[in-house]
């Protein structure tokens, strides 16, 4: 692969070249081994040209080189540092004295070298990976800074990247034990399917036994499975290597469709919407850019923002323009906006919400696990009473002398 790269020197000056690399994250060490600090980083894929008919592939690597979990770490120490009453930079110089990964070291060596030749904190952090640094969290970082409270707006922005993982790493746990439940039954049905059912099939066909419907059907199914399932196996994960990206778009176009979507969805979102409007509030920004950039979060129901920010130009209250939105959410608006403490009713709001969401996803995993064991009970009796009746008849029509 062959890569452009535009990249900051220790010297704080930006530098521009290109080199060629087997990989994203080979070519972002080789930078790094440099001592430069990748600012941009493009790649030409030669071995796709070929799949795309000799069409010139320029793609932009946002390949991530510094894990979120990483990173929060990272952001803790700083923030606790800064809690001590030292500066950003003797923060950051503070810790890079201390034994850190490699990874943190560069990023601390790079930013307190751009600090250092008169940037903002919060153009060094528009450089992270953008998956997991959102717009808000840029503002919140600017306006904490351009105010001279940035330990409190880092606060605030640690405090939603560790919410981001707790949620994700709460959904994976919850759905962990189904998963594995339906994998071993998935398991035992193809050993059925491989093993079991030729023999009985075998066996009954020389006792000239007559198949019933329901038995008819399983034979049918299991020689299905045995002939086609490698070949379904194999085409099953080439297409969905091949076609990953068109797959993605599919299913996030799909997952809203779903039944009780928004059951789970709707307390999550408005949480996160009501957490970020407060953190955005509490920290300078404007109530109309705190309230577009808050307003992203919700995409279960989409809302018009720009709609929504025109009526409050007009004069129209918070609660009126955003009358889309539950009316527990739109009442309690109303009241903060009364009682002049929107701020804090919104950060009680983020808590309720959350926790609802908490309650349902519990109820539903409990719910779920039952379920799935009863599935495969059933799955289970229904395989045994179909197999063994006709053995069990044909053991009654024997005559025993």
């Amino acid at each position: 692969m062959l890569f452009f790269y535009k990249a900051l020197t220790p010297s704080g000056k930006d530098r521009c070249g290109f080199f060629l690399s087997r990989s994203h994250f080979k070519g972002v060490r080789a930078l790094l081994a440099a001592d430069l600090w990748p600012l941009r980083l493009f790649s030409i894929n030669f071995s796709s040209l070929f799949a795309k008919c000799f069409k010139f592939a320029f793609v932009r690597s946002d390949k991530q080189f510094m894990p979120l979990r990483t990173w929060l770490t990272l952001l803790e120490r700083i923030v606790l540092v800064m809690q001590s009453g030292r500066t950003l930079m003797q923060s950051l110089t503070a810790i890079s004295a201390m034994p850190v990964q490699e990874s943190q070291g560069t990023f601390l060596k790079g930013a307190i070298t751009q600090l250092k030749s008169g940037r903002f904190f919060y153009e060094v952090v528009q450089q992270l990976p953008k998956n997991w640094v959102e717009e808000q969290h840029m503002k919140l970082v600017q306006c904490a800074e351009m105010g001279g409270y940035l330990q409190r707006g880092l606060q605030c922005w640690f405090d939603q990247l560790q919410l981001k993982v707790q949620i994700r790493k709460q959904v994976v746990n919850s759905f962990m034990y189904p998963a594995l439940v339906m994998l071993l039954a998935t398991g035992v049905l193809l050993i059925l399917c491989f093993y079991v059912l030729p023999e009985f099939k075998t066996f009954l066909t020389s006792q000239h036994v007559a198949f019933s419907w329901i038995l008819k059907i399983i034979f049918s199914l299991g020689e299905y499975i045995t002939s086609f399932f490698p070949i379904v196996l194999l085409g099953g994960m080439l297409s969905c290597t091949v076609c990953r990206r068109s797959l993605n778009i599919w299913v996030v176009k799909m997952i809203p469709k779903l039944p009780k979507y928004s059951y789970f969805v709707e307390p999550l979102q408005l949480g996160l919407f009501a957490m970020n409007f407060s953190a955005l509030l509490k920290n300078g920004v404007y109530l109309l850019e705190s309230l577009r950039l808050s307003l992203t979060c919700l995409t279960y129901k989409p809302l018009d923002v720009e709609n929504i920010i025109q009526d409050l130009k007009n004069g129209t209250s918070l609660s009126v323009a955003l009358d889309g939105l539950p009316n527990f959410f739109v009442e309690t608006l109303q009241s903060a906006e009364l009682g002049g403490c929107l701020a804090s009713v919104l950060n009680s709001l983020s808590q309720h919400y959350l926790q609802l969401y908490n309650r349902r996803l519990t109820q539903f995993i409990k719910w779920l696990e039952p379920v799935c064991l009863i599935m495969i009970a059933l799955l289970i009796v229904v395989l045994i009473l179909s197999l063994f009746m006709p053995m069990t008849q044909m053991f009654q029509n024997f005559n025993f002398e």
